[in-house]
C-alpha cells in the first residue's frame, strides 16, 4: 500500500483552522470511536500497520472537516447508533 503523507495544517494567528473547543470535540470523538474502528479495520485487513495508516488518514480527514462532521446527526456512521 502506497503511503501518502500530508503535512498537518497549522493554525495561523490570523485565523485558526480549528478552535480549542472544536479540537477538544474532535479529540472526544477520536477517543470514543478509535477502538471500534480499529477492531473493524483489523478484521477487514488483518494487518495492524495498514489499519494504523487507514485510521490516520480517516481521522485527519475528519479533523479537516470537523465543522461539517460535528453537525451530522450521526457522525459515527449511522443516525441510529446508540449513544
Amino acid at each position: 500500500m502506497a503511503s501518502h503523507v500530508r503535512a498537518v495544517p497549522t493554525p495561523s494567528s490570523e485565523g485558526s483552522l480549528v478552535t480549542r473547543e472544536a479540537a477538544s470535540s474532535v479529540e472526544d470523538f477520536f477517543d470514543a470511536e478509535r477502538a471500534r474502528l480499529f477492531g473493524a479495520l483489523s478484521v477487514m485487513t488483518g494487518n495492524r500497520h495498514e489499519v494504523e495508516e487507514i485510521m490516520q488518514d480517516a481521522f485527519l480527514r475528519i479533523w479537516e472537516r470537523w465543522e461539517r462532521v460535528s453537525a451530522m446527526d450521526g457522525p459515527w456512521g449511522s443516525s441510529t447508533a446508540p449513544r
